[in-house]
């Protein structure tokens, strides 16, 4: 199997390929490999970090961490809009999340925009909506932009 086809398979399983080609020809130690490899291929959970840099924000690493389906650190966003922006009051709110903001999350990257004016730059008028978390003014600016585009 070719480089091309085991990375495709994920980092971990790159890395580990890597370290065991390497380690049957030179006779160094695995670990001492991998320890080498672990400095630049990234990965948490065997799947690799996505195209988002994270050496400039630890709280995106410690999201990349903890989160649930893959490296990903939407549920760190999420937690920070609901405890430190306190935007997510009420149980049906919260129900909502998983399923809104993944949504919304995926337009962001099928589009090709950021989502930094709209979690971590909160609009003013957000907070007079029925559910400020969403932040919907901001999300009007993105869609007139999408539109203007077409």
């Amino acid at each position: 199997m070719g480089l091309g086809k085991v990375c495709g398979r994920g980092v971990l399983r790159a890395k580990t390929w890597i370290a065991n080609r390497y380690t049957a020809k030179t006779a160094s130690s695995f670990d001492q490999v991998m320890e080498e490899l672990n400095k630049f291929g990234m990965e948490t959970k065997g799947l690799g970090f996505s195209t988002d840099v994270t050496k400039e924000s630890l709280a995106q690493q410690g999201g990349y961490g903890f989160a649930l389906k893959d490296p990903q650190h939407d549920e760190a966003w999420v937690i920070f809009t609901d405890q430190v922006h306190k935007e997510i009051p009420s149980f049906e709110m919260r129900a909502a999340v998983p399923k809104w903001f993944p949504l919304i999350r995926t337009w962001f990257n099928a589009v090709g925009l950021c989502k930094l004016p709209w979690t971590d730059v909160r609009h003013p008028e957000a907070a007079n909506t029925k559910n400020p978390s969403q932040n919907w003014p901001t999300l009007e600016y993105y869609l007139k932009y999408f539109n203007s585009t077409m």
